[in-house]
């Protein structure tokens, strides 16, 4: 949905199917998708929504993580969400291998910052990716918090200094955690000579971890840091990865990233735009350029998502 937000039949058959949640099923699962098409309505039309949603959670409802995520996505910062929002960190917390269980904690913990300005959800959640010894799940959505938070986060720089080695890790997720270290070190001291020497491991790694290096990179570009050495290692990253059995390997994930990367650092769009083009047809084929199952992805999460995917698509009307 949000490739066609700006279409005005777009926006209001997203408008009447949110209102509709509102009445009947607010916590539906489409009702998140149909916020990201609304938000880019109207501030009337908007408020419109939001109160009919905020009315769905009168009197308090628990676990209604999806209607909390819609009035996230359309804006909302009311002082009533506080109470939801730590709701859905309790109660998601504990539950990371259920589908959504991850995002649902991380933005209901960007939520109370940017709401309340109360960073103690988000510092917790940080310190435990950073601290615990099992492998940690680590969604885009952790970068876009520790970037919003940046200023309330500095306690955690400690924490974050362990792993940034200068080495790779041997594990995928744990050059996730070393990226996310990464970002929080540069985002709270802005000190890139902390984070360079582990970030170029990384990404001489490939796979998918190097997808979120490369966009710290992008960042770095544009900050004025000297990255003059890491064109060299961004390049590989735009190699197709390899197909076994329908499924893509991890070494294709990074190529629109890496791409982005390079512009920034100030390579001509076109030498980059034969390589995104072919990134986009080969994400058309099935399983292709998209991140492989981190650890606790199983069969049974996967059907569940794709039965997610297709309540969505049947509340939204699209068939």
């Amino acid at each position: 949905p949000h490739l066609i937000p700006h279409d005005p039949a777009v926006v209001e058959a997203a408008r009447r199917g949110l209102v509709h949640l509102a009445s009947t099923q607010p916590d539906h699962p489409a009702a998140p998708v149909l916020a990201d098409v609304v938000a880019s309505a109207t501030p009337d039309v908007r408020g419109e929504v939001i109160r009919k949603l905020l009315a769905a959670l009168t009197p308090p409802t628990p676990h209604r993580p999806a209607v909390v995520r819609a009035l996230l996505r359309l804006g909302c910062t009311d002082p009533a969400l506080v109470p939801h929002l730590w709701d859905m960190v309790a109660t998601w917390s504990d539950r990371r291998g259920v589908v959504g269980a991850v995002e649902n904690v991380v933005e209901a913990a960007r939520a109370l910052w940017r709401v309340a300005r109360d960073a103690t959800a988000l510092i917790n959640l940080l310190r435990r990716l950073l601290t615990e010894t099992k492998h940690p799940w680590i969604v885009p959505a952790h970068h876009s918090a520790v970037t919003e938070a940046a200023g309330a986060l500095a306690p955690l720089v400690p924490a974050a200094a362990t792993h940034l080695t200068g080495e790779a890790a041997f594990t995928a997720p744990d050059r996730d955690r070393q990226v996310l270290a990464a970002r929080l070190t540069w985002a709270v001291t802005g000190d890139a000579a902390a984070i360079l020497p582990t970030l170029r491991a990384v990404l001489a790694r490939r796979d998918t971890p190097a997808h979120e290096a490369a966009r710290l990179v992008a960042d770095l570009a544009d900050a004025g840091v000297d990255l003059a050495d890491i064109e060299s290692l961004l390049r590989p990253l735009l190699q197709p990865g390899k197909i076994v059995d329908g499924v893509s390997d991890e070494n294709g994930y990074a190529r629109a990233a890496a791409a982005r990367a390079l512009w920034r650092l100030g390579v001509p769009p076109a030498e980059l735009t034969a390589t995104l083009v072919d990134a986009i047809q080969d994400r058309s084929r099935p399983g292709f350029g998209r991140p492989p199952p981190r650890c606790g992805a199983s069969p049974v999460s996967t059907r569940r998502r794709r039965a997610r995917s297709s309540s969505v698509r049947s509340a939204a009307g699209c068939g």
